[in-house]
């Protein structure tokens, strides 16, 4: 019969139940999380298809302005080209500046050819051995430096000297004559601060001439100027002849090098329709009344010329016109008054006989801020219909849109509905005023659009920014959303089949899993039953314990069978270790109630001989209570003592430091009186010195008295100053002896005193002594009261402490009589309860006899 309660049941059904929850969440999750991812791919294909539109608009419009640039850079470069075209005022030129307008450059290179062609003939003359090469080239340059040319204009040599030239001869600036030119300063040369002399040295290595630009000082200033040069190689000499003019003297251009530059620029890019230039009143070469209606202008003169393609292709001239209505001349008239670069909108001419969509790109030329002509280039937009077109088939299969829009949103190219080329975006979008502002601001734009035919379609609008131009172009891509969100649909449908495909291996694996753990419920189930039998057995049996169950196989129930039977076999020891003990606590038991009536009878005796020990303890704590007294009483009498004695130590150290302090003074007083012996032995040499000087005078004085007498009555006068001279070295003698005798005084009293403070200080020194061992003595009786105040302080805290202890002691035997008290008791309960023990013990074998062992 099934039984809902049994383990196989149970496993069965939980399991079931536990694999077709978890199935049911897992497939849950896994379906809750791919319709997210199918929903976010979704998203990530939308925003891929924008970013993808953002990306091709950007590529498309680099293209279209590198396309867009080509003709602006040329006309650009013409334009700053002709900034030198342009010359000084009528009333501002020389003739010398007219003669320059027209044989400038082929002036320069004919100067240099005669400077060349006269060292050829110093060469000739040195290779025919008339004279050596020094000679030749002394004579060469002697003429060179000598040759001028329109006054001021002249030519230098210099050699090929690596890795930089030396200056071999320079007409103005002789200094540098034999001069390797390294200096920084003439690193100027070809705009990109190349040595100028290097930069000639390069332009004529190719073909022996070439020309250079560089700077250098005009004379009679320090700041270098732009020149325009030419050299020429002398290969012989390994020299190189070179001449220079200053650009701002040289930079004019006829009407007819203009053309010709023109003219070479459209035959040279055959994308180009037209290449011109119209220039203000005069302001080219102010003679535009000697021009009135020749080619390239018009009655009134002015420069205007319009080079464009004939028919067949070729370079016709013509004037240009409209330049002053406005539209039609905005090529002119937006350059002129903005001062700037401009691409202008385009519009449809007849171009060889078809209708085409062309723009012009146009530069102003400016001189000191002011404007003085335009350069424009007019080039067809067919190009870029074939460049949309090509961009629109690499783009979603073929399947966007792409689109070319002007400043003004005129559609200049279109990959789909070409017809559309020359409207304007505006009527052709429902956005289309909010597409026109954004081309007109040079703005990024992506919006979600509606086509004409109701699509959905992504728009993405990118700016062309031409150059420095101010009003950009743009491109536009349309996508069709369908197709934006292909990608994304695409991922999500994969995820849905995948989703599916879960689903279903999710509930085979359920149902599998169900059966698999039923058929493993009744196979564990039925090991149980087995076991469970076997121990039903051992448990309704008498106990025998021998019985054991079947340990085959490796599973778990073998395992459990295994540790059943070894838990058995420990029950089984367990219960022979019982019945030995039980026996050994019946024997112990009857030991114990004899050994607790002995030591009843022990706890009697003991309990008397405490109460005597407790009566002797009363009286000794008594007898050390009176000894800790007398030691007090002892030791604050020696406390007395130490400080008797440290007073008398304190009085004894100032009567040592003031005997110390008086032979000091003692001491210093000696040294003054000796100091006063020694100066007055001093004073005694210096009364010699006094008394030798008035004998040596006494003796000058006698010596000028006999030589007055000898000298009668004249020398009577010098006689009468020889004897004052001879009583004052007299009187002179008489005071040194008194001194001296006061002097003997002083030095006698002085040792005296001396001799007197020595025994007054061997007096007080013995007197120090004395003192210092007054106050050892006293220091060492310090010691010994303190030794015995220590004394007697210890032995009255050792007597405290014994008469403490004598307290713990009595206290620990009433404890002690209290507890022998308790154990008496305790034993008669212990002999009780040892009685009681060994019936226990009978009654535990009486049990455990029943198992079988």
């Amino acid at each position: 019969m099934f039984n809902r309660h049994s383990i196989g049941f149970r496993i069965a059904f939980w399991s079931g139940v536990g694999m077709i929850a978890l199935g049911c969440v897992i497939t849950g999750y896994a379906v809750t999380r791919m319709q997210a991812m199918a929903e976010s791919q979704r998203l990530a294909g939308l925003e891929a298809a924008r970013e993808l539109a953002r990306n091709a608009a950007s590529r498309r419009a680099a293209s279209i302005d590198a396309a867009l640039e080509v003709p602006l850079d040329a006309a650009r470069t013409l334009a700053q080209a002709y900034v030198s075209a342009v010359r000084p005022p009528d009333d501002k030129l020389t003739n010398e500046d007219w003669g320059r307008l027209r044989y400038r450059f082929k002036r320069l290179e004919t100067a240099v050819d005669l400077a060349n062609s006269i060292v050829a003939r110093y060469i000739a003359a040195e290779r025919r051995g008339e004279m050596t090469r020094d000679e030749a080239q002394a004579a060469a340059l002697d003429v060179l430096r000598s040759m001028r040319y329109e006054d001021e204009n002249y030519i230098w040599v210099q050699d090929r000297h690596k890795p930089v030239p030396r200056l071999v001869m320079h007409p103005d600036a002789p200094q540098f004559d034999g001069q390797v030119m390294d200096d920084p300063k003439w690193d100027n040369a070809m705009g990109r601060n190349q040595n100028l002399f290097i930069a000639m040295d390069e332009q004529v290595a190719d073909d022996g001439k070439g020309w250079m630009h560089y700077s250098w000082p005009m004379p009679g200033s320090t700041e270098p100027q732009p020149k325009l040069a030419f050299g020429r190689l002398v290969p012989e000499w390994n020299w190189v002849l070179g001449s220079g003019v200053w650009s701002h003297r040289v930079a004019f251009y006829s009407r007819n090098d203009i053309n010709q530059m023109l003219k070479s620029v459209l035959e040279e890019n055959p994308d180009f329709v037209s290449v011109y230039t119209v220039w203000e009143p005069d302001a080219f070469d102010a003679q535009d009344e000697f021009y009135v209606n020749t080619p390239g202008t018009d009655d009134s003169g002015r420069f205007m010329t319009d080079w464009t393609r004939g028919g067949d292709g070729a370079a016709v001239l013509a004037a240009v016109t409209d330049y002053a209505e406005s539209g039609a001349g905005d090529f002119y008239q937006i350059p002129k008054q903005t001062g700037q670069e401009a691409i202008i909108d385009p519009r449809m001419e007849q171009i060889q006989g078809q209708e085409s969509m062309i723009t012009s790109l146009v530069a102003p030329v400016m001189l000191e801020g002011g404007f003085r002509g335009m350069v424009g280039i007019d080039v067809r937009l067919s190009e870029l219909q074939r460049m949309v077109e090509q961009a629109a088939q690499d783009l979603f299969d073929g399947e966007a849109s792409v689109a070319v829009l002007s400043h003004n949103g005129t559609v200049v190219a279109t990959s789909r509905n070409p017809q559309l080329i020359g409207e304007n975006v505006s009527g052709l979008h429902r956005q289309g005023d909010q597409v026109a502002q954004a081309v007109a601001r040079g703005e990024s734009l992506q919006i979600e659009s509606v086509s004409p035919s109701g699509a959905e379609e992504i728009f993405t609008l990118e700016p062309i920014k031409v150059g420095h131009t101010t009003a950009p172009w743009a491109v536009q891509i349309k996508v069709p959303m369908a197709k934006a969100l292909a990608m994304g649909q695409e991922a999500a449908a994969e995820t849905q089949h995948a989703a599916a495909v879960m689903i279903i291996v999710s509930i085979i694996s359920v149902l599998a899993g169900v059966a698999g753990m039923s058929w493993l419920a009744h196979a564990i189930v039925r090991r149980v039953k087995t076991a469970s039998g076997t121990m039903t057995e051992i448990a309704d049996g008498d106990g025998d314990l021998t019985h054991t169950l079947s340990e085959t196989g490796n599973d778990e129930l073998a395992e459990l069978a295994h540790a059943f039977n070894r838990f058995q076999k420990r029950v089984r020891d367990l219960v022979g270790q019982v019945i030995d003990a039980s026996q050994r606590v019946a024997t112990a038991a009857e030991e114990l109630t004899a050994t607790s009536s002995s030591t009843s009878d022990q706890i009697g005796r003991q309990q008397s001989e405490s109460d005597q020990v407790a009566t002797a303890m009363n009286e000794m704590t008594a007898t050390v209570a009176e000894v800790a007294r007398n030691a007090a009483e002892a030791a604050e009498a020696a406390r007395a003592a130490d400080q008797e004695t440290q007073q008398g130590q304190s009085t004894m150290s100032e009567a040592a430091s003031l005997i110390q302090t008086t032979a000091r003074q003692i001491q210093s007083t000696a040294e003054a009186v000796g100091r006063l012996s020694q100066d007055a032995n001093n004073i005694g040499q210096v009364l010699d010195v006094i008394r030798g000087i008035a004998d040596q005078t006494n003796l000058l004085a006698l010596n000028a008295a006999i030589e007055a007498a000898r000298a009668g009555d004249q020398g009577r006068g010098f006689a009468v100053v020889a004897g004052e001279v001879r009583t004052l070295a007299s009187r002179t003698q008489d005071s040194t002896t008194e001194i001296q005798t006061m002097i003997e005084r002083l030095q006698e009293g002085s040792n005296q005193a001396v001799s007197a403070m020595d025994q007054a200080r061997g007096q007080i020194d013995k007197n120090a002594e004395m003192a210092e061992g007054a106050r050892a003595g006293l220091v060492s009786i310090a010691e010994a009261v303190a030794l015995i105040r220590d004394m007697n302080m210890q032995i009255a805290s050792a007597t405290e402490e014994q008469s403490s202890v004598a307290e713990e002691v009595d206290r620990n035997l009433v404890n002690s009589a209290q507890a022998m008290d308790q154990i008496a008791t305790g034993s008669r309960e212990i002999n009780n309860a040892a009685a009681e023990l060994a019936q226990l013990a009978i009654d535990q074998l009486e049990r455990v006899g029943r198992f079988k062992v």
